[in-house]
């Protein structure tokens, strides 16, 4: 009953089944374009720029072979529409390219030649499911991208599509691709030594229902033989070939197939099916190239076991293939395959013996089993089974490549994994000689080797290290060892493993929910996600930012700064943390022990704030103080020699580097100093207009640079020496003085960095001026980074420069991509912040906030933040209540017991640190269905409302019956349950992580207040203007909240609304309430309290046929759709029509093909939003006139979707356009096909949205390209438009 994605049964219009040309192409689009379903066109209408925040991170297909260079391998990884190329090196995986491909990839495999020739690096084949488009591909080392060798539309005009998903497969003796796309059809496309794509046919297949189709191994080498007779197919690699030359080429097939070759010279598939009694059968046949059809096959084998799901081909020459089940393993090839003993042994007997049920052998996973069956040609199959460890329910395989330390009476080896994520070991042992003279195999051998990651698709890399990609888990590389690994099992239901997981990615689908929370009120969301499937569930919590994991922390309260230094100048290690206060400085020193004491330097000025401090040439370290500069030696601490400005004038303001200081005095004099040997010596003064508040230096070549901010609002460029100049001064037009100033290097660019006292931070680019040949000061960008003052400090972090800015809200910045990235860190208010990179505390940090002092490592250098908490469990929704700092979570337990197959719980959680502080169990039989946090009116206390649905899975297929219940987060002063109180400690279970203590004396836990029986499922609720609002199956029902005559509260029924298939999804705002049906798209409801109707009436419908999966509201009047065909769709309600029938009419006003399932919406942000600054004055994005929605796909990706003014859209809709012309996609696929609106109904052009992917390419082109781009899209420089595109990232991700 629980629907989280449903697919329609995509019957789409196709075009010309063969491949055509390039003009073909272009004609088919023209006319399909006329048949587009033209939308209401309103002058109110939204405008959505639609962006992906974090990459899909489910795999979903993998392959290994040589692809970027003929003598090293790759590991391919598709996950949704994209693909990553890694090479295999000694020290593990190294990425080579990342690219996005315009359509869902439905089949990845890479094709390399056994021609003999190692010279020549494979060729990737990818088809996607969206349009059905294949693609050639070589990979281009100069340039470092995707080369399109052939494409082509694989499509038809008629046919209903594969309920199982696409299939494909490739002959590489034949060079064929085959496709089973729609039912009865397989779809044949020959390509030549060039890799150029010929004229594909179409063969009808009497199996309806298939389940896998593979080619079978074969010794001939097909057409490979007569594309050599008849020369160069094509001397030129072309997108898609000539007719003359398919003519060519399928004479040469002619001839062949007449031949003497005959049918050792054709294809031959292996197809498993299932009829109409869902028992299931494996048939072969071979592909008449010449006739275009297929002829009967070597064997066919009737009736294999009922649960199987896979056929595996074998490596070598024997032939035949495995037949993977759930609880048997069957090998079958043509009788010839028997060894010559077998064969006159069988002759005696009956050879009619059919395998009409389910092989079984016993326990005994050694023992095998010969059947035979027979086909249509009278050719028994020769079988060998044998069962499997436990129930095997097959996601994924792979072969194990022959390996020269194997026996060599090993045939094949193949890895298999089920859904629980068991990994399976199946090895072929050889028999004897047959009566044709070759080997056979004599036996079957499977052995589990441990658990992983659920596959979904496995790929061995070499020397026993394997990738498993997950689609339901974190991916992972794993090594298999030949002893046990875990020798020392804490479970006693554990079972031995033989796997070692040497790294894990993180996964973060499927999302089947999330929510956001924005815990510090800062307008930025922290998003919690409902990830996984099964024992593999989680919650995933994902901020924007980068996390800071506390290494240690000493209580120090009034620091004013901190400062690292070395006892030794070449020593790689801090030794000494220098903490200034208000009054005096204190030395934190590393002891033998690893551990920090304070110390005492001599020479040092203790009794006075520190300003500044660093290490310098002759193994020394300088400090500042407000009184004078003092050079102390590193080791001892005694005073080498000293400093003080001849007047008297406090310093306020050092900068200490090398041999050299520059300080800043009160009068406004800066001067610069040099330490010669042990005497410091003034090199040159000058004195400004204003008082210095900050100053930083850097040499740049053979000149010293100093930046000094000035009281007066300025930022000054002074050339350091004898004699001292300004060589540019930056007015900052504000009323905020700087605090702080930092020269920086990222990528090759020099970078000023200034902190303001308001919380700001500007940006500029230092350049050589033309004109003065001094440096200027260029490319100014503002941004708020919070409130307080900025202080600004340079660190290193995984061999990369960052600097740290401290604040209320303290951030990171990067560069990435020749771009300054800004990264939130998880803490709050660090004033101050030192690198301290000691053996203790490694690439560590020294920050000091308001009450204490910490070291802290820095996690990975990126822009979202992953925490994982896992559960044992699969979380399934989830809600937050900030008022009781709680999450509620529902969750589903497998349960081995085959009585109860699975459980479900309400589990209570603390939003800081997701401590599971109670579980709730639901009825047997009782699933979870919907959860959220709301208030009701007359009543102080907010509550957890759960939904929920009774269904036995194997006599009702849709729920009649479900409860409602309501839960109160209470503290308790014991572990007494009592009364519907539920604490962890309560229910026994092993997945509770971070379980409370006994000592605790107050603790939070689930108080069940009311509960009321439904007549259906619960799929939604909705707080609802102090009411409770719930889709139950058909109906939407509103619920109060009174008193019964107990005077106990309870949920009372007011009104419903009926009409809907199942109301799936429901969202509200004020009066106004959308439906999201399961068939029936979007209905507009309004309650209607104060008119005489007093209930909930129907005000507009969108009458297309969407399945949708998600719903949520822009406006009062434009909602936003997700559908099952992976679109997103907006309808706007026409108020102002002059007819009943356009008013109740639901307008569709925006189109946009995703290409991912969506499950839910929910409006927040994963960025800050504060009121930013800009010199550009065509800059007019504002952050109060953009919107955003978040949502999360099955894939793992996240997205946003984000109103954009009239203006901004009209904008990025030329650049979106431009873009389009200039950017060629992988396999020369065209973007606006793949962004096209498209189901089994109808197919819109992407109308009234915006591809945030394809526009913010534009900020990786080159400058020429981008000055392409800007041209066509009308604006005169494309430095503007890269700040206008960067504006927009900034907002909205």
């Amino acid at each position: 009953f629980c629907i989280f994605s449903l697919r329609a049964v995509a019957n789409k219009k196709r075009r010309n089944m063969d491949v055509v040309d390039d003009a073909t192409m272009v004609d088919a689009s023209k006319k399909e374009e006329g048949n587009h379903h033209s939308s209401h066109s309103s002058s109110s209408e939204v405008f959505n720029y639609v962006v992906t925040a974090h990459k899909p991170t489910a795999v979903s297909y993998s392959c290994v072979g040589r692809f970027t260079h003929f003598e090293r391998q790759n590991l391919i990884v598709a996950r949704s529409n994209r693909i990553e190329i890694y090479l295999l090196t000694e020290e593990g995986l190294e990425p080579v390219l990342e690219t996005a491909v315009y359509g869902r990839i439905a089949m990845l495999k890479l094709h390399e030649e056994n021609s003999g020739n190692d010279d020549v690096p494979g060729r990737l084949i990818i088809v996607t499911e969206d349009r059905y488009s294949l693609a050639v591909l070589t990979y281009d080392a100069a340039t470092n991208t995707l080369q399109t060798v052939s494409n082509g539309d694989v499509s038809d005009l008629t046919g209903r599509p594969v309920e199982y998903g696409m299939l494909g497969d490739i002959d590489r003796n034949t060079r064929v691709i085959g496709l089973h796309i729609y039912d009865g059809l397989l779809k044949f496309i020959p390509f030549d030594e060039n890799g150029n794509l010929l004229q594909a046919f179409n063969t009808n297949l009497n199996e309806l229902k298939v389940l896998d189709f593979i080619f079978l191994p074969s010794s001939s080498s097909g057409i490979a033989t007569t594309t050599n007779e008849t020369g160069n197919i094509n001397d030129s690699v072309s997108i898609n070939t000539a007719p003359s030359n398919v003519s060519s080429l399928t004479r040469s097939i002619n001839r062949e197939n007449a031949g003497c070759a005959g049918l050792s010279s054709m294809p031959v598939i292996a197809v498993l099916h299932k009829d109409v009694k869902d028992e299931r059968h494996v048939s072969t046949y071979r592909v008449n190239l010449r006739d275009r059809d297929l002829e009967p096959g070597p064997f066919e084998q009737r009736e294999v076991e009922m649960g199987s799901k896979k056929l595996l081909p074998l490596s070598s020459p024997i032939g035949g293939c495995v037949v993977i089940g759930e609880e048997t393993v069957a090998y079958l090839n043509e009788p010839a395959g028997m060894d010559a003993e077998e064969n006159n042994n069988n002759n005696n007997n009956n050879t009619n013996a059919t395998m009409n049920a389910t092989i079984t052998t016993g326990n005994n996973t050694s023992s095998n089993v010969i059947y035979r069956g027979e086909n249509k040609s009278s050719m028994p199959a020769l079988v060998r089974a044998i069962t499997t460890p436990d129930l095997l329910m097959f996601s994924s395989a792979c072969l194990i490549p022959a390996d020269e330390n194997v026996s060599n009476q090993l045939i094949d080896r193949f890895l298999i994994a089920d859904e629980d994520g068991d990994l399976y070991l199946l090895m072929l042992s050889k028999g004897r000689v047959t009566t044709t003279g070759g080997p056979t195999v004599s036996k079957l051998t499977i052995e589990r080797l441990g658990k992983t990651s659920p596959a979904s698709a496995i790929s061995y890399l070499d020397n026993s290290v394997v990738f498993i990609g997950s689609a339901y888990g974190d991916s992972q590389i794993i090594k298999l060892h030949t002893e046990q690994v875990n020798t020392t099992m804490s479970d006693s239901n554990e079972l031995p493993s033989y796997i070692e997981v040497m790294e894990e990615f993180t996964n973060l689908g499927p999302i089947v929910d999330f929510c956001v929370m924005d815990l510090e009120r800062h307008g930025q969301g922290q998003l919690v996600t409902c990830s996984g499937v099964g024992s593999r569930g989680s919650l995933r919590v994902i901020r924007n930012g980068i996390g800071i994991r506390e290494q240690a922390q000493i209580p120090i309260s009034g620091v004013k700064g901190i400062y690292s230094c070395k006892r030794d100048e070449k020593a790689h290690f801090d030794s000494y943390l220098i903490v200034s206060f208000i009054a005096e400085t204190r030395i934190l020193a590393i002891n033998d022990n690893d551990e920090l004491e304070e110390a005492v330097f001599p020479g040092f000025d203790a009794s006075s704030q520190t300003i500044e401090c660093a290490n310098i040439f002759g193994n020394a370290i300088c400090q500042v103080t407000s009184k004078g500069v003092y050079v102390c030696d590193a080791s001892s601490g005694e005073l080498v020699t000293s400093w003080v400005p001849s007047d008297q004038s406090p310093i306020t303001a050092g900068s200490v580097s090398e041999n050299t200081i520059a300080i800043a005095t009160v009068g406004s004099t800066l001067y610069y100093l040099s330490l010669q040997g042990k005497n410091i010596t003034e090199s040159g003064t000058i004195t400004f207009d204003s008082e210095i508040s900050c100053i930083d230096k850097m040499q740049c070549g053979d000149r010293n640079i100093c930046a000094v901010g000035l009281w007066s609002t300025k930022v000054l460029l002074v050339e350091l020496g004898s004699e001292m100049k300004v060589s540019h001064t930056e007015d900052l037009s504000l009323d905020v003085v700087p605090r702080s100033t930092l020269f920086c290097s990222f990528e090759d660019t020099i970078y000023l960095l200034t902190g303001l006292g308001d919380g700001h931070l500007i940006t500029n680019v230092v350049v050589s001026s033309s004109s003065t040949g001094g440096l200027t000061l260029s490319d100014r960008k503002s941004v708020s980074l919070g409130t307080q003052p900025v202080t600004l400090k340079l660190f290193k972090s995984q061999h990369s420069m960052h600097v740290f800015a401290g604040s209320d809200r303290p951030t990171i910045i990067y560069s990435n991509s020749k771009k300054l990235v800004y990264a939130n860190v998880n803490l709050n208010e660090i004033l101050h912040v030192a690198p301290f990179n000691c053996d203790a505390f490694p690439d560590a940090l020294a920050l000091a906030s308001g009450e204490h002092l910490m070291i802290g490592a820095v996690d990975d250098i990126q822009k979202l933040h992953i925490r994982m908490v896992p559960l044992g469990e699969q979380p399934r929704r989830i809600a937050h209540q900030p008022e009781t700092k709680t999450l509620a979570v529902l969750t589903m337990k497998e349960n081995d017991v085959h009585e109860r197959e699975e459980e479900f719980f309400v589990r209570l959680f603390d939003d800081q640190t997701f401590e599971t502080l109670a579980k709730y169990p639901l009825e047997p039989n009782e699933n979870d269905a919907s959860i959220i946090s709301c208030c009701f009116d007359g009543d102080d206390e907010t509550y957890f409302v759960v939904g929920t649905a009774f269904a036995d899975p194997h006599t009702e297929p849709e729920s009649s019956r479900g409860r409602i219940l309501v839960f109160k987060v209470s503290d308790t002063a014991s572990n007494d349950g009592g009364n519907g109180v539920v604490n962890a400690s309560d229910h026994d279970d092993d997945a509770l992580p971070n379980r409370p203590s006994a000592s605790s004396v107050l603790q939070r836990s689930l108080t069940l207040v009311c509960e009321k029986e439904t007549r259906g499922a619960v799929y939604n609720l909705n707080a609802f203007r102090g009411k409770l609002l719930a889709g139950i199956n058909s109906l939407v029902k509103l619920f109060g909240w009174g008193f019964s005559k107990e005077n106990k509260r309870e949920l009372v029924h007011e009104c419903s609304h009926m009409g809907h298939i199942i109301a799936l999804k429901v969202e509200t705002k004020d009066n106004l309430i959308v439906v999201g049906d399961l068939m029936k798209s979007i209905t507009l409801l309004e309650y209607q309290r104060e008119s005489g109707l007093g209930g909930i009436v129907e005000i507009a419908h969108d009458f297309s046929s969407n399945w949708m999966t998600a719903v949520d509201i822009l406006d009062d009047n434009t909602y936003l759709g997700a559908e099952s065909s992976y679109n997103l769709f907006t309808v706007q309600r026409n108020a102002d029509g002059d007819t009943e029938d356009k008013r109740g009419t639901l307008d569709l006003c925006g189109a946009f093909h995703l290409g991912d399932s969506v499950n839910r919406f929910r409006r927040g942000s994963l960025v800050m939003r504060m009121p930013d600054q800009s010199d550009d004055t065509t800059s007019s994005s504002s952050s109060s006139e953009i919107s955003t929605w978040l949502f999360g796909t099955i894939s793992g990706s996240l997205g946003v979707v984000a109103t954009l003014p009239k203006r901004e859209f009209l904008l990025l809709n030329k650049v979106q356009e431009a873009m389009q012309k200039v950017v060629t996609g992988v396999g020369n696929f065209s973007h606006s096909d793949f962004r096209s609106f498209h189901n089994v109904q109808r197919s819109i052009k992407m109308q009234n949205f915006i591809d945030g992917d394809l526009v913010e390419i534009f900020l990786d082109l080159s400058k020429e390209d981008q000055d392409v781009v800007s041209k066509l899209s009308g604006v005169a420089n494309s430095e503007d438009l890269v700040k206008k595109i960067e504006e927009i990232s900034r907002l909205t991700h």
